[in-house]
């Protein structure tokens, strides 16, 4: 038999990673702990490049015999926190990822999870057609989702939001709780059962003997090697050969030539007379002088 205990306090503890490109992040811790937090920034750039990350890290304690108690988690008894209001919309894209768990899809809800570690809406959720992003609405489970611990007694988690194209947003509403959000199935409260019986007949049984194993008997071969035969040695006999005569040969005669040097005989030089040509003979060039009367439109040429 499992003993509950009510939670009776929780220990939150928030820290800033990145402030975002325009800064000026503040937390706000509503009274109720269970109602999550409210985060407040400037203006984003319009980017999904801008985004202010922050860690949550939280503990929760009960009473047993008037006794303050830390809860820790195993595989028995994991931490379950749900995150709830992750909105994907023209102000902003939201999303939250454990550190040293696991995360859980909850069915019918847009979150999902993804391998960069965090939880998300994959297209924009605030039109769906459910008010679901309200503290308490049945349909809370469709933008959110789980994470779940399984050792330790510190529970951490990163929530992030990008900023979207749209202006105006300002705050950002982030839920983390033990609360258990999920599809609710309205289960009747009167049920009919119907006996049926089968018209078949059940098959005769069919009494099966198994017959027994029987191994065959193994004779074993003696091995006997073969003899091998004996071995005759080999006698080398080296070749004999032909001896043969040296007879050298008669040499060449050496007959002597008779050499006579060339003769040699002197070129006789003629020398040239260098005449230079007489250059033409200048003659000057004559004009006719011609006077120009002014209004006249034509002139008689230049006589050469």
């Amino acid at each position: 038999m499992v003993t509950l205990y009510p939670i009776t306090r929780i220990h939150r503890k928030f820290h800033l990673k990145d402030e975002g490109k325009t800064g000026a992040v503040d937390v706000y811790a509503l009274q109720d702990p269970t109602e999550g937090f409210v985060v407040a920034r400037k203006e984003g750039t319009g980017s999904t490049s801008d985004a202010m990350q922050f860690d949550v890290t939280d503990s929760y304690f009960y009473n047993v015999n008037g006794k303050e108690v830390k809860f820790t988690a195993s595989s028995k008894t994991p931490a379950v926190l749900t995150f709830s209001s992750l909105n994907y919309n023209y102000v902003g894209w939201e999303g939250a990822g454990v550190y040293g768990g696991r995360h859980v899809e909850i069915n019918g809800s847009t979150v999902t999870s993804h391998p960069d570690g965090y939880v998300y809406a994959d297209s924009k959720n605030d039109n769906i057609g459910y008010d679901w992003d309200v503290s308490g609405s049945q349909y809370e489970y469709k933008g959110a989702a789980l994470g779940v611990f399984e050792q330790g007694d510190e529970f951490k988690t990163e929530f992030i939001q990008w900023d979207g194209p749209a202006s105006g947003g300002s705050t950002f509403w982030f839920a983390i709780n033990t609360k258990v959000v999920t599809p609710v199935i309205n289960v009747p409260q009167r049920v009919t059962i119907t006996k049926v019986t089968s018209s078949r007949q059940p098959r005769e049984r069919v009494n099966f003997t198994p017959e027994t194993f029987q191994p065959a008997t193994y004779t074993p071969v003696e091995f006997k090697p073969t003899t091998p035969p004996p071995y005759t040695p080999v006698t080398y006999t080296p070749a004999t050969y032909d001896k043969i005569p040296y007879k050298p040969g008669t040499p060449i005669p050496y007959e002597p030539v008779d050499y006579k040097p060339a003769t040699y005989e002197k070129a006789t030089y003629i020398p040239v007379t260098y005449t230079p040509d007489t250059p033409p003979k200048y003659v000057p060039v004559s004009y006719e002088k011609v006077t120009y009367t002014p209004g006249d439109t034509q002139l008689e040429a230049c006589r050469l």
